[in-house]
């Protein structure tokens, strides 16, 4: 986003869930990227009371470090795709234990 928000927000990410969720965060830098991704990781595993088990990203340098370590630790499986190829910038999925 050339123009910033009213908040000060110049960067979104999306995240979309396979059953049915898409959630929009407004970012000013985008070192918030795991912070972020952290809190939609609670509300999905609160609402649904499954865990995160695989997110899909691009190939992106946010997504890259202590975001990839962070996956690992969770158990959480991740999975990157060349960004041109696709309309999103980030789509997670929950599966069932």
């Amino acid at each position: 986003m050339k123009t910033k928000t009213f908040g000060g927000g110049r960067y979104f990410i999306t995240f979309i869930d396979d059953h049915s969720k898409l959630l929009i965060y407004v970012l000013k830098i985008k070192d918030q990227v795991l912070g972020v991704f952290k809190q939609f990781q609670d509300l999905v595993e609160r609402e649904t009371r499954k865990k995160l088990k695989c997110v899909r990203t691009d190939n992106g340098g946010k997504y890259c470090g202590p975001f990839d370590e962070y996956c690992r630790q969770q158990g959480i499986r991740h999975q990157q795709f060349n960004a041109s190829l696709h309309s999103h910038l980030s789509y997670t999925t929950i599966c069932d234990n």
